[in-house]
């Protein structure tokens, strides 16, 4: 990928990252003008940036944001925990 390529990536990543979740595929579908080069290297850098700050990507449990069924990061979330905290 050229030096160009790669700052029009960073610059893309940064603003499209800043938008909420459920709309950085569509704001990223709409940049026609990009190459198709640029374009699936800010779709793989986006996701894998909501991997990392744990968000829901539509598979997830009910409360949405990866309840039981769901998942947290790298992690899968088989059932709830009761919290004893208030008996410590």
């Amino acid at each position: 990928m050229s030096e160009q390529n790669r700052k029009r990536v960073r610059e893309l990543f940064m603003d499209l990252s800043e938008l909420p979740a459920a709309e950085r595929r569509a704001a990223l579908e709409a940049m026609t003008g990009e190459s198709a080069e640029v374009r699936a290297e800010v779709a793989r850098l986006l996701e894998l940036d909501a991997k990392a700050r744990g968000e829901n990507d539509g598979k997830g449990g009910a409360d949405g944001v990866g309840g039981v069924g769901g998942r947290r990061g790298s992690w899968r979330i088989r059932r709830r925990q009761r919290c004893l905290c208030s008996s410590l």
